[in-house]
């Protein structure tokens, strides 16, 4: 249970504070920076989707075209959902990264070093700028923080103890 301390209301009378707000803060969440290349192939995939599903409506095909539509969206639905819910949260003790379906858990505490990274590597990491997050025994992770310098600042201010490779 929460230790009660006081602190001074506005009329002036003692009020028992059950939780110091500075310890629940909000996560801090960082999104991923997607590179220009990646909106291109979304879409031109697209593109390539559209321009089937119109070529088999005007072969007069009409269940052919909604076959198509229904497989242009199920192949479409998982590079969507990752190019738009990938990012990155600093939460009370770990950095828990979200890539559509996808999900990992860093501990804080294990993270040893940061460094800047170009590994095409599958991660993720919508961006080929990068950063290799080295964690744990021999464990290590890719992510692409649209803001780098903020995401490192509060890292380190989170994990005192990492080290931080000059990029």
């Amino acid at each position: 249970m929460a230790q009660a301390r006081e602190h001074s209301a506005v009329d002036g009378s003692k009020a028992p504070l059950l939780f110091n707000l500075s310890d629940h803060l909000p996560p801090m969440r960082f999104s991923s920076k997607i590179d220009l290349w990646l909106w291109v192939l979304m879409t031109l995939t697209v593109a390539v989707c559209a321009a089937a599903i119109v070529m088999m409506g005007l072969n007069g095909s009409v269940s052919a075209a909604f076959a198509g539509m229904a497989v242009c969206a199920v192949v479409l639905a998982l590079p969507v959902w990752v190019v738009l819910r990938t990012y990155y949260e600093l939460v009370e003790s770990d950095l828990l990264i979200r890539s559509g379906p996808f999900r990992w858990c860093v501990p804080l505490d294990q993270i040893r070093t940061v460094a800047a990274s170009r590994n095409l590597a599958s991660a993720p990491a919508l961006s080929i700028n990068r950063l290799l997050i080295a964690y744990g025994q021999d464990d290590a992770i890719l992510i692409s923080p649209r803001d780098k310098l903020p995401f490192i600042e509060e890292l380190r201010r989170q994990c005192p103890g990492i080290e931080v490779a000059a990029s």
